[in-house]
């Protein structure tokens, strides 16, 4: 079984994550969460853009890369609809969407990629397994 999943480790508990096509769920209802707190607070837009990264920092944390992509893609759209530009309404400003988008995608993807290694370093520091 370790030759066929690279990230198991004999001992260690699977640590089930969310499935990509569920991600967009998360993502979606996440965000809704996260528009109506912007859309409440009037603090400006780096008050949005920080509760939209964070949220995809922790959304991305419980998926995989590919639903990390998902919810990093939402994400866009949300800042576009919501922080950008009001109401909703979808428009790409220039340049600021691509970094947007980034950044976006780089904090979903990252949590994805980095959570095995967190969970396999804590195990292995506990004593529970030994490494390979």
């Amino acid at each position: 079984m370790s030759m066929m999943f690279r990230w198991y480790v004999p001992g260690l508990p699977v640590q089930r994550r969310l499935p990509a096509a569920a991600s967009g769920a998360l993502g979606f209802g996440g965000y809704m969460i996260a528009a109506m707190v912007i859309s409440l607070a009037h603090d400006g837009p780096l008050v949005g853009i920080a509760l939209l990264v964070t949220g995809a920092g922790l959304m991305g944390w419980w998926t995989t890369v590919p639903g990390a992509v998902w919810i990093g893609g939402l994400g866009w759209f949300f800042y576009s609809g919501f922080v950008t530009h009001a109401h909703g309404q979808l428009g790409v400003v220039g340049g600021s969407d691509v970094a947007m988008a980034g950044l976006l995608l780089g904090a979903a993807m990252g949590a994805a990629a980095v959570r095995p290694v967190v969970l396999r370093r804590r195990a292995r520091i506990k004593g529970s397994v030994t490494p390979p």
